[in-house]
């Protein structure tokens, strides 16, 4: 199918409320809208001419930009994994194509590090709500982390501090709230709160062993 005639840059002026976007005007009527800091990557200037296959080149231009946009200011609250970028820009209604060349331009900038944000993860969650090995490897997992970078990650996080010893702090704090039931019920709690917390039964056991 053959193209329509080009059309002309008309106008370009700033979007009203957005600074840093401009309005295209083709033919003296809006096309569309693009980042400033496109005008000069892009070539755009009053009376250039475009094409269609051009103008549709801007535009996935423009949301790739606004891609990345999006992911560098996610990034500057807090580190994230691949797969949690990748979900959110889903939900931003980013094409396929344009969510996996963000994702590889992150890489290429070092700006995603699964290593790294899982290491960030396990810490942060050790320090304010502590689990088991178990339940932060799937935590992780879920996260998109791999199974064996999650493994890797969560043997360091516990590298200081056993799992055991881990768990006897936890029911340290909990211990209090069982002194009202007789000593099978405020065992059977600590059992069952150690466990939604990850902890196996080889490690609850010898906790409670040495509770004794």
């Amino acid at each position: 199918m053959s193209e329509h005639p080009a059309k002309i840059i008309t106008k370009i002026e700033p979007q009203k409320g957005r600074k840093d976007r401009v309005s295209i005007f083709l033919n003296e009527e809006f096309g569309f809208g693009i980042h400033q800091n496109l005008l000069v990557d892009l070539d755009l200037y009053r009376g250039k001419a475009l094409t269609d296959s051009r103008i549709e080149e801007i535009r996935q231009a423009e949301e790739r930009y606004a891609a990345k946009e999006r992911a560098f200011r996610w990034l500057s609250n807090r580190s994230h994994s691949r797969k949690e970028i990748a979900q959110k820009l889903k939900r931003a209604k980013f094409s396929e194509d344009t969510i996996e060349r963000t994702l590889n331009e992150l890489n290429r900038l070092k700006f995603l590090d699964d290593a790294g944000f899982a290491r960030l993860y396990a810490h942060d969650r050790l320090l304010k709500r502590p689990i088991g090995k178990k339940l932060l490897k799937l935590e992780l997992q879920r996260k998109g982390i791999d199974s064996e970078t999650a493994e890797t990650v969560v043997e360091e996080a516990y590298s200081e501090t056993s799992e055991v010893e881990m768990a006897g702090m936890l029911l340290e704090k909990k211990a209090p709230a069982y002194n009202r039931f007789d000593p099978k019920k405020a065992r059977q709690k600590a059992v069952n709160f150690l466990m939604q917390r990850g902890f196996d039964w080889e490690v609850i056991s010898e906790v409670l062993e040495g509770k004794k």
